[in-house]
C-alpha cells in the first residue's frame, strides 16, 4: 500500500526541529504496525533568498519506507508512506493529523507492489482519495 499526503498544518516547531522530526518518524512507524529500520536520515534545505528553512526526512522500514517534507513557512507537509504490508490508514491519518495539527489537505491510498505471501504483482488500484478540511 502507499499513502501519500499533501496537507496543511499548524504545528510549526515539529517542521523545522530535526530532533523532534526525527522522532516523529520512530513514532509514525510504530503507530501503523512497522519496523524502523535504523535511523531517521534528515537533510535541512535553506530556502534562497529566504530565511526559512525546509527539512526533508527519510525513515526505511522492513516494510519499505516513509519519506516526508516540510515547508513551515507555508505550513505544508508532503508525506509519502510505501509499505509491501497491510496497515490502517485511518489509523495513520488519525496519528499525522493529530501531531502535525492538520487543517486542510488531501491524500491518495493506492493498493501496489508485490503480494509476498503469493509473489504476485498487485494491480496499481487508487483505493481512497481524501479532503480534509476542519
Amino acid at each position: 500500500m502507499e499513502l501519500l499526503t499533501d496537507f496543511r498544518c499548524n504545528n510549526q516547531d515539529l517542521m523545522r526541529d530535526e530532533d523532534a522530526l526525527g522522532e516523529w518518524l520512530l513514532q509514525a512507524a510504530s503507530a501503523v504496525g512497522m519496523t524502523a529500520f535504523g535511523d531517521p536520515r534528515i537533510e535541512n534545505y535553506p530556502f534562497p533568498h529566504q530565511d526559512s528553512v525546509a527539512l526533508s526526512a527519510q525513515l526505511f522500514l522492513g516494510e519499505s519506507g516513509i519519506t516526508i517534507h516540510t515547508y513551515p513557512e507555508y505550513g505544508a507537509v508532503f508525506l509519502n508512506l510505501f509499505t509491501c504490508k497491510d496497515f490502517d490508514p485511518e489509523a495513520a491519518l488519525a496519528f499525522i493529523c493529530e501531531t502535525f495539527g492538520v487543517y486542510a489537505g488531501f491524500y491518495y491510498l493506492f493498493q501496489r507492489g508485490v503480494d509476498i505471501e503469493t509473489g504476485l504483482v498487485q494491480r496499481l488500484e487508487l483505493l481512497k482519495t481524501g479532503e480534509l478540511q476542519g
